[in-house]
């Protein structure tokens, strides 16, 4: 998170469009480095527990993602 913030302001910087594409990518990459993290704390937490328990976390974490991206899009394309 701290590098995608990171990468965020540093977009806000740069006026060649080289770096902002460098600096976009650093940031896609921070989300999906994050997002596997994630993934993988759920499949932690759910050993051992019912099929539906792991069913509900994994739609927590879908769930909370496109909220976050709708907030996001919506709140940046102010």
């Amino acid at each position: 998170m701290v590098i995608m913030s990171l990468g965020w302001l540093c977009t806000l910087a740069v006026t060649s469009t080289e770096y902002y594409v460098f600096f976009q990518c650093v940031i896609a990459t921070a989300m999906c480095m994050s997002f596997i993290c994630g993934e993988a704390v759920v499949v932690e937490r759910s050993k051992g527990q019912a099929v539906e328990d792991g069913n509900k976390m994994q739609t927590w974490i879908w769930g909370s993602s496109m909220v976050g991206g709708l907030l996001g899009g919506t709140i940046g394309g102010q």
